[in-house]
């Protein structure tokens, strides 16, 4: 959920803004999309599936690090 933002709304607002808070993602997209793309990933892990699925856009386009969760 943290990496892509699959299934956040599973979790109320308040507990992701407070996560937030307490645990800010400071270029947390950055890091793991160049930690993705700089591994040599094993066929069929997860990490290589999703690096083959566009891991990067996925990433980059996280709901979690939307303004409406930063307030």
């Amino acid at each position: 959920m943290d990496v892509i933002g699959i299934h956040h709304f599973q979790i109320p607002e308040k507990y992701i803004r407070a996560t937030h808070k307490n645990y800010p993602r400071v270029n947390f997209k950055e890091d793991i999309i160049q930690t993705i793309e700089s591994l040599t990933h094993k066929e069929n892990t997860r990490a290589n599936i999703l690096y083959k699925m566009g891991f990067n856009k996925l990433a980059a386009n996280n709901i979690l690090d939307a303004k409406k969760f930063n307030k």
